[in-house]
């Protein structure tokens, strides 16, 4: 049976959250490459009621691309896992040619590459805006892998231009992390360089 590999291209870039729904996973034997897709469009515009906030979604967008991650391999067992996390997208299998390595002299693995794509599309709300924490879960796993993968991570990601707000102080993301003021403010000057309008409407939650 072929290998599994996920597309990360929002909280799924971060490896510690992925750990959080699969428990069992041995990064260790997990691959992690840097890749542009072809043809699809992500944005802040899947909504999660649940929780009421704005995550980030992709749709098939033909003169498109964003970059992301490829994780894997992952068994059956483990897609099934990540499948009840991410309930509010749809999982489909991503043809290879859409798939491009950045800056690695390697080849797409051998297996089915899935990503999860928007159901439905809809804008952030004041009933559900962007939240800071859950942009700093991907923008701080994005700069681990480095400065200019995050640079065009914001570039290819549309919709900054919603209602988005701070509420470091009052988390709403279920996932949230613990970081510290030096982090906070290194996602900040980053956002602020590359979005400067966008960032500047962003309001604190108290």
């Amino acid at each position: 049976m072929l290998p599994n590999y996920i597309i990360g291209y929002g909280s799924l870039i971060n490896m510690d959250s992925i750990s959080k729904t699969l428990r069992n996973l041995d990064n260790s034997q997990i691959n992690i490459l840097l890749v542009e897709i072809l043809g699809m469009e992500r944005g802040w515009f899947v909504e999660s009621s649940k929780v009421n906030y704005t995550a980030l979604g992709v749709v098939k967008k033909l003169i498109s691309k964003f970059n992301g991650t490829l994780i894997g391999p992952l068994s059956k067992k483990q897609i099934n896992e990540l499948d009840k996390r991410e309930m509010k997208y749809r999982r489909i299998k991503i043809e290879k040619e859409n798939v491009k390595i950045i800056k690695q002299n390697i080849s797409i693995p051998r297996g089915s590459i899935w990503i999860y794509v928007a159901k439905n599309k809809k804008s952030s709300s004041n009933n559900c805006p962007i939240i800071q924490t859950y942009v700093d879960v991907i923008i701080n796993s994005s700069l681990k892998l480095s400065k200019s993968f995050t640079e065009e991570f914001i570039k290819t990601t549309t919709n900054w231009n919603g209602i988005w707000i701070n509420d470091r102080r009052s988390p709403i993301y279920q996932r949230a992390m613990s970081l510290s003021r030096k982090e906070e403010n290194k996602i900040d000057k980053i956002l602020k360089t590359s979005i400067p309008k966008e960032f500047e409407m962003r309001k604190i939650l108290y």
